[in-house]
């Protein structure tokens, strides 16, 4: 890849490059902490060994497909506490733009939180974390930078995955695969990774600038809150999109969150991030957990 023209195009800042590597977002996590290191910037490699996904998951990687973490400082976009449950789903919607612009024939939608799918499967996971300083007293300090971890299923084959993981997702190549006689050969590096990559950063810039934008709601502090249907509203043109593609929206679905476990009908995502499910005692949204279960 030419990474430096994404500096001289204005995508970013810099660029940290690695042939391999076990986690961008490990390196992106240290780097961050370097207070002259100029923002955005990216970190890149075109082997991943050991990726993280949220919790203790992690993310299975293969040749072909795209790993990296940009490194942002959340004064740039005046971001707070309340915004951040929105910033995986910006990135989302991001990466939905750029695997559109790519296959503009096929189905793509957002499973909240920070999962992208193709044509019902997983084709793009988002990792957000906080940078912070260790504190005198032992506890941390927080720089106000985020580390926004992205991995993209590009030209890598999902048969190739191990068994137990390999009807849940596909690629972006596998996708052409299956558009075509299932007697034709298999698709080889069909998508340039750079213009992927270009695709992601320009959406993401463009989407980074609606997550201030917000019509008010749930107050994020809290894991879950009773939400009451005025404060739904028609939300900000992130949130118009998220509407459009949230793959949730109308089932019934399972979110755990700790030790307890929310059983509702999905009514789509609120305008502060949070799932919003109807269950048994009303409408409630949720601003973080696990989807356990879909149906």
């Amino acid at each position: 890849m030419d990474l430096q023209h994404l500096v001289k195009d204005g995508l970013v800042a810099g660029v940290t490059y690695h042939d391999q590597l076990p986690s961008t977002n490990d390196l992106a996590l240290q780097l961050g902490k370097q207070m002259d290191l100029p923002l955005p910037h990216l970190v890149l490699t075109d082997c991943q060994t050991a990726g993280r996904g949220r919790g203790i998951n992690p993310w299975w990687w293969a040749t072909g497909a795209l790993t990296f973490s940009l490194i942002v400082d959340s004064a740039k976009w005046q971001w707070d506490e309340t915004d951040l449950p929105k910033l995986p789903l910006a990135v989302g919607v991001a990466v939905c733009d750029a695997v559109q612009q790519g296959l503009p024939d096929a189905t793509v939608g957002l499973k909240w939180p920070n999962d992208v799918w193709l044509n019902g499967r997983k084709v793009a996971g988002i990792l957000v974390e906080r940078i912070e300083l260790a504190g005198e007293d032992g506890g941390t300090l927080s720089t106000g930078r985020l580390v926004i971890g992205v991995g993209v299923n590009v030209n890598n084959r999902w048969d190739q995955a191990p068994t137990e993981i390999r009807g849940l997702g596909t690629s972006m190549a596998q996708a052409i695969d299956s558009q075509r006689n299932p007697s034709s050969e298999k698709t080889a590096e069909t998508f340039d990774q750079q213009s992927v990559l270009r695709a992601v950063l320009q959406a993401c810039w463009s989407w980074f600038a609606q997550v201030k934008v917000s019509s008010g709601g749930l107050d994020v502090t809290t894991g879950t809150a009773q939400v009451n249907s005025a404060n739904i509203g028609s939300g900000s043109t992130l949130h118009e999109r998220l509407k459009v593609l949230c793959v949730l929206t109308g089932r019934q679905v399972v979110v755990k969150q700790a030790q307890t476990q929310i059983h509702g009908y999905c009514e789509g995502i609120g305008t502060q991030g949070q799932l919003l499910l109807r269950t048994a005692t009303g409408l409630y949204g949720c601003t973080g957990g696990v989807v356990e279960a879909i149906k």
